[in-house]
């Protein structure tokens, strides 16, 4: 069987192998490519639980930071963009829950159609069912993320109040490693933000995983305003004048009301970098705000908001 850069290698060939390279060396600041070499897209600032550790578990900060649904003619209008400018990689959501909307598996397949390389979904995996599971791989979709910090039902309901377990979870990733049968496509995630909640259960987590998914991610924990409160005992966070950023370099994330944002952090709903109703994505991602982000963190010279993000991240 071959592995997942073997597959996609295989489908676009060299391109492939550019863009991964590009990856790297602008994760280390060296290059701005000329666009976006990941979009991310909030299409729904909804979920269908209430996480205590995300921003839209919180009543107060989810009201404060709302945006509308994404309506396909905007959605339209980005994939032709992006597929003009040759965009290697997309994901279907930023934080919020993306099988909310209606015809994700139609927008799946738009962004496969405009020659996206890689189409990413991260989810809590309640909304899958096994016929979605079938409409989203024959549509497209390579990367299947699943958002689970857990190892055993009783964490599992803390992390994840609002509906399902942890076994609904593991039922539909064992139904996804049935319909893709032999292929790598879609590669399979499974990962663990480490908070205060579950810091007893990683090895746990490694264990009951590592023979379900492609690949784990243990994420550093990353709070918002009172939110740090569920950061691991006895954590350091990140020093401002010590830290590097690279996501400006790397992404975008395109709200539903057109906002672009230089990060997917909560923090970054305070930084929008322009708004299509008034340009293009080339022409924000090449626009004198986003560039003087960039110099700014080369020099690491940081904003209010972007010091309250780096001091809310485990170090």
């Amino acid at each position: 069987m071959s592995t997942f850069v073997e597959k996609q290698t295989e489908r676009f060939g060299a391109r492939y192998a550019t863009y991964r390279g590009d990856w790297e060396r602008a994760e280390r600041l060296e290059i701005v490519p000329e666009f976006p070499l990941y979009v991310m897209l909030e299409q729904t600032f909804k979920c269908n639980l209430r996480c205590p550790t995300c921003i839209l578990g919180d009543t107060k900060q989810a009201k404060t930071w709302a945006a509308p649904y994404m309506k396909r003619p905007l959605y339209d209008r980005i994939v032709a963009e992006c597929g003009v400018e040759g965009l290697p990689s997309i994901a279907m959501n930023s934080t919020d829950e993306p099988l909310l909307v209606k015809d994700i598996v139609s927008r799946v397949e738009a962004a496969r159609n405009a020659g996206i390389m890689d189409i990413v979904l991260s989810t809590n995996g309640h909304l899958l069912t096994r016929q979605k599971i079938a409409d989203l791989i024959c549509a497209g979709l390579t990367h299947l993320l699943f958002s689970i910090d857990a190892a055993t039902e009783a964490t599992y309901a803390k992390v994840r109040p609002g509906g399902g377990t942890l076994a609904d979870v593991i039922r539909i990733i064992e139904t996804v490693n049935e319909l893709r049968g032999n292929s790598p496509v879609p590669r399979t995630r499974a990962s663990f933000v480490v908070s205060s909640l579950n810091q007893h259960e990683r090895r746990l987590f490694q264990q009951a995983f590592e023979s379900l998914v492609d690949y784990i991610d243990f994420q550093t924990f990353a709070g918002f305003e009172e939110n740090v409160s569920f950061a691991p005992i006895g954590t350091a966070f990140s020093d401002p004048t010590n830290f590097q950023c690279n996501s400006p370099f790397q992404r975008v994330v395109i709200r539903g009301n057109g906002d672009v944002l230089p990060c997917c952090s909560s923090y970054g709903y305070q930084l929008p970098l322009g708004n299509l109703k008034n340009g293009t994505i080339r022409e924000i991602w090449t626009s004198h705000r986003a560039k003087q982000l960039r110099e700014d963190f080369r020099a690491n010279r940081y904003g209010e908001a972007c010091t309250k993000c780096i001091k809310a991240r485990a170090a």
